[in-house]
């Protein structure tokens, strides 16, 4: 066993103040770890630049010197065979879902940020107390209770905690499995709505799945008054923070509450429970490369928004925003040209969630995303609709979950090819390890619907035309292979076009001559190219019987 207790003893100063007692370990070198990263988050996080004052004592409180052999690795010689504590103070001072924050109105904790491990001894019970006011209340996985029992590491980390004197808790049933949105903060919505959202599309995702996974189930939602949209999964909850959450904004509100809760959602199996063979268990010491970014997200996201539909929680006509987001993100971006679904993955720990070099990756997300949904309607259409991508997820469920050491990208690829055919498996394979532009692929596969993909130009002319992308007058992303591509640079400055001030009304002529704030000028030749388009799903006026009766399935409107 394992004994953590937490205090905060001046909540303005952001502390935590933690001690953890590990009992019965024996003489010699002790190593103690800080994870380098959090499930969800594929890069490596500096939880180890929190931690302040950091000291370990023996059993009968005498300090003991320590040493470092990696960032987030102390090690202490221990003198005996006795317990070792460790004392020190996590400054939690970050809202996201995947942080931690003490103030003077609440203590939201993810353990992972401030927990040691010892390699070896993961699997030990955790006891955590926590030393809060009284008239806190409490909404953990764990429990609700200040003290909290976690069967192993893993299991607390897993499990963030909320705790305030006003959290709000909504709860509904399925089934006999028990679910509770709890907000920190306030909201905009109308709770029996809400309550009823939720349970329309827990359902449909309970029914696609064939059960739930766990007993309880817990959204924690960190509901602010400013602008933020987050999500992390849990095999038992997961953190959602969101805003702002004012009367005005009760329409976006709602959609991204249900779009962040749904897919999170889904994460209760995908992720948390079926998981890459590369992450059966997790090594929280270092980075863990894997291939199957898209499966892990890419579906995810795709299922998410599908079953909002699905359950008509979201109308048709808002399942088509999401899927026209995810569109307008995929075709803005051109590093759709410069690596694969394959290469993205794998990079994911070197620049997964920064645009550290323009136009060099994809999304396994967005990308993910859009792949997910060819896949799932080439199934559909090669079975004569027996069968859908859902039913390779369940197969991962049945046959690769952590426990069972996860699954590879050969797996994944080997039950395409069982449930859709070998053509469906060839389209995987160029799908996810080639850069092959995905139009006609699309229009293709949603012709099968009875929909249609359209393109348009860019809104702004000037952006059609050149391929130069503005934040005012600044150069923020440049197309590739326009002419603009040989003559400016992201982060120049423009003042005018053809003569014209930037901010007067300008016009696009053969030739277009930009003047930049250093004083020199620069002339683009006229080019038949179009630059940035946009593109979105629309339904086919002209669809036949088969084509809408496919779509009918696709969307759950049967």
């Amino acid at each position: 066993m394992i004994f953590c207790h937490i205090s905060f003893k001046n909540p303005h100063s952001h502390f935590a103040n933690i001690k953890i007692k590990f009992a019965n370990l024996t003489k010699g070198p002790q190593e103690f770890t800080l994870p380098a990263w959090r499930p969800g988050r594929y890069e490596l996080d500096p939880f180890t630049d929190h931690i302040f004052r950091f000291g370990v004592s023996d059993e009968a409180g005498r300090p003991l010197a320590w040493r470092k052999t990696t960032p987030n690795t102390w090690i202490v010689d221990n003198p005996s065979t006795q317990a070792l504590t460790l004392r020190y103070d996590y400054y939690a001072f970050k809202m996201d879902a995947g942080n931690s924050l003490v103030d003077k109105q609440q203590v939201y904790l993810n353990f992972i940020n401030c927990i040691f491990y010892q390699v070896g001894r993961m699997d030990l019970p955790y006891t955590v107390s926590l030393d809060l006011p009284k008239d806190y209340l409490i909404a953990c996985a764990l429990g609700t209770r200040p003290t909290l029992q976690a069967s192993s590491y893993h299991q607390l980390v897993d499990s963030p905690v909320f705790a305030s004197t006003k959290l709000r808790d909504l709860t509904y049933t399925i089934d006999g499995h028990e679910f509770h949105l709890t907000f920190q903060g306030e909201h905009p919505l109308d709770e029996t709505k809400l309550l009823a959202d939720f349970y329309q599309f827990t359902r449909v995702q309970m029914q696609a799945m064939g059960g739930f996974p766990c007993q309880v189930y817990r959204f924690l939602v960190q509901s602010l008054d400013y602008t933020h949209y987050h999500g992390v999964e849990h095999e038992d909850s997961t953190v959602l923070v969101l805003g702002p959450n004012t009367p005005d904004t009760h329409d976006n509100y709602r959609e991204m509450l249900l779009g962040v809760a749904s897919h999170e959602l889904f994460h209760a199996w995908n992720v948390t429970r079926i998981r890459p063979a590369e992450m059966s268990p997790y090594d929280f010491s270092k980075e863990v490369l894997f291939d199957t970014g898209f499966v892990a997200e890419g579906f995810t996201t795709y299922y998410g928004d599908l079953f909002l539909r699905q359950s008509g929680v979201f109308s048709h006509q808002a399942y088509y925003k999401e899927i026209n987001t995810l569109l307008l993100r995929h075709f803005q971006n051109y590093g759709r040209f410069e690596s694969s679904l394959l290469e993205s993955s794998q990079n994911l720990w070197v620049d997964g969630y920064q645009k550290s070099t323009p136009s060099k990756k994809v999304s396994i997300y967005v990308k993910g995303a859009l792949v997910s949904m060819i896949l799932d309607i080439q199934i559909r259409q090669s079975t004569t609709s027996q069968h859908s991508l859902i039913d390779v997820i369940q197969q991962m469920y049945a046959l690769h979950r952590y426990e069972q050491g996860g699954y590879t990208l050969s797996d994944v690829y080997a039950l395409i090819g069982k449930i859709g055919g070998e053509h469906v498996l060839t389209l995987a394979r160029e799908l996810v390890e080639t850069t092959t532009p995905i139009e006609s692929i699309l229009q293709q596969t949603l012709a099968l619907v009875g929909c249609s993909l359209v393109s348009e130009p860019h809104s702004n002319e000037f952006t059609a035309k050149t391929g130069i992308l503005l934040d005012r007058n600044r150069i923020i992303d440049i197309a590739p292979k326009s002419i603009a591509y040989q003559v400016v640079s992201i982060g120049d400055t423009l003042t005018h076009i053809n003569g014209t001030l930037l901010e007067e009304d300008w016009e696009i002529s053969d030739t277009t001559v930009l003047t930049l704030a250093d004083g020199s000028t620069l002339t683009l030749p006229s080019s038949t190219e179009t630059y940035y388009s946009y593109y979105s799903i629309v339904d086919d006026p002209a669809a036949d019987t088969l084509q809408n009766s496919l779509k009918k399935e696709w969307l759950g409107d049967e």
